[in-house]
């Protein structure tokens, strides 16, 4: 499409007008945009405001976050998070490591979705990702996630943070959780993945050295 000139009565009549309206009401009776006519009125706007721009500093986030999921073992009445599920020893290690290497942790639950360590809540075994061998046999009902119920669960979590508002965060969960987690996150590249299976177990064991 050509580029529309305009002679200096008619940029005249569109400032003046723009003088009196709104810069939406402007463009749907001329078609110009905000920023033409701003360079009509000064032909030096482009520069101030890229000078401008210039001058503000980008805010780099410098926060670090770990992920932890919950554990099958819970207590029997209500407390907070952090505490609901150190009747796992993996829960402990991991829970004591993310509190001293990182600046926040959070807990992700396939009954809550994310948990802060200082929310309360009720025990449960109404929903899981999987139950661990040792309580296969223990009597208790468990309810599994079905496939559809994990995609839910996944787009719950990845939306229930800002996760741009940290320069690094660790996922420190098995591979249940993270199976249907990771088309999500793939494309973040302050996010990174330790395996459960392999990885952490260094990690653990260098924090519990240290």
């Amino acid at each position: 499409m050509p580029k529309i000139k305009y002679t200096l009565e008619q940029r005249q009549e569109i400032i003046e007008f723009f003088n009196n309206h709104t810069i939406k009401e402007t463009k749907e009776k001329y078609g110009i945009g905000y920023t033409t006519i701003m360079c009509w009125i000064d032909p030096q706007f482009h520069k101030k405001q890229k000078d401008y721009l210039n001058k503000i500093p980008l805010i780099q986030p410098t926060k670090s976050l770990c992920v932890i999921n919950c554990a099958a073992e819970k207590k029997t009445f209500s407390c907070i998070a952090s505490q609901m599920y150190d009747g796992s020893a993996l829960f402990r290690t991991l829970r004591d490591y993310a509190q001293k290497n990182y600046d926040e942790y959070i807990i992700i639950s396939a009954h809550y979705g994310v948990l802060k360590p200082t929310d309360i809540i009720e025990p449960y075994n109404d929903v899981v990702m999987f139950v661990p061998n040792n309580l296969l046999h223990s009597g208790k009902e468990y309810k599994r996630l079905n496939a559809e119920e994990k995609k839910e669960w996944a787009n719950k979590i990845f939306n229930s943070v800002k996760w741009g508002s940290y320069n690094k965060v660790d996922f420190l969960v098995g591979k249940y959780y993270w199976e249907y987690l990771k088309p999500l996150f793939k494309d973040l590249k302050n996010v990174n993945k330790i395996s459960l299976e392999s990885g952490i177990t260094n990690v653990i064991n260098q924090y519990k050295t240290t």
